[in-house]
């Protein structure tokens, strides 16, 4: 390999080395997502807020509830338990959803008023296909986001929806 290819190739991981995006879910209940990703150590970091009297989550890279590997906060209870699930389809969802071997260590889990924050960390790669595995190049990756309307145990049916949507999430280097 020449010097030239290797100058190039050491710039090329240095500049994917660090991906960041962000994204206000829900400007109404507050709820926001930033995702760090650190490809040098194959680990992601996620900073997920939102009311913290109601369940809120995202799932990631994709469109519809079916299949997807999601994130929840329950904002139920005082603890505010951090979950993760590969959803069901929108039509069988909470009975149909798969709750998942938690992956995620965490590092905080704060109450500030009603506003409720999680930092975890994980690994970039899923440990298995009900796990979404992280991009460690730019690019643009759809979300679906959820806040509840009650205090309840995280989602318990189709009643506790306080609001829902798709957007995006776009990584760029850091």
């Amino acid at each position: 390999m020449s010097l030239f290819a290797v100058i190039i190739s050491a710039f090329l991981y240095q500049a994917y080395a660090n991906l960041m995006g962000s994204v206000i879910l829900d400007q109404a209940s507050g709820t926001s997502l930033m995702v760090s990703i650190d490809t040098s150590k194959n680990m992601v970091e996620i900073d997920l807020a939102g009311d913290g009297r109601y369940w809120f989550g995202v799932g990631f890279n994709s469109t519809d509830m079916n299949n997807t590997y999601t994130i929840l906060v329950d904002g139920g209870n005082d603890a505010g338990k951090i979950y993760e699930y590969k959803l069901g389809s929108g039509t069988c969802s909470p009975k149909c959803d798969k709750m998942l071997t938690s992956t995620t260590k965490t590092n905080s889990n704060s109450l500030d008023g009603s506003v409720r924050t999680i930092n975890v960390t994980r690994s970039v790669t899923g440990s298995n296909g009900d796990y979404y595995t992280f991009p460690t190049s730019p690019t643009t990756i759809s979300l679906i986001w959820g806040v509840g309307n009650a205090k309840n145990s995280v989602f318990e049916s189709s009643t506790d929806m306080g609001g829902g949507g798709i957007t995006s999430l776009t990584f760029v280097s850091a």
